[in-house]
């Protein structure tokens, strides 16, 4: 029984619950207005409100940690590839410690363009 509990999905996905929360809020909001026919209106309207922000959460939540992986992977090249350059101007610097520097570079390139391979392909697949 417990393994059965522990194996079942959430009920409540992230974006259901950015949705709810975020109908709610709108509903809170709209009941501060005085009753007037926009009032009303945006009432009725707050059941749709809710469902576009469930779609919409996941979507912004996903575009928003692509961005963010791809902001590191930029970071880690630039400081990679600063590195490297500081390698071959110090004349103290060993051949073995310059080559490993580039081939950590190139390690971190590669992982972003297969980044950006899959990001590529996953849009390619939505469509």
């Amino acid at each position: 029984m417990a393994n059965k509990m522990a194996n079942k999905k959430p009920s409540v996905t992230p974006s259901a619950a950015a949705g709810l929360s975020g109908g709610t809020g709108f509903v809170g909001l709209a009941s501060l207005l005085p009753d007037s026919t926009i009032k009303s209106v945006l009432l009725l309207l707050s059941p749709s409100i809710t469902i576009i922000i469930s779609l919409f959460w996941k979507v912004a939540t996903d575009e928003l940690a692509a961005w963010l992986a791809n902001w590191k992977l930029r970071r880690e090249t630039h400081s990679a590839e600063a590195l490297c350059l500081r390698l071959e101007n110090n004349p103290n610097a060993s051949v073995e410690l310059k080559e490993q520097a580039r081939a950590t570079l190139v390690a971190v390139m590669q992982t972003e363009v297969l980044f950006r391979k899959q990001r590529a392909d996953s849009i390619l697949r939505e469509e």
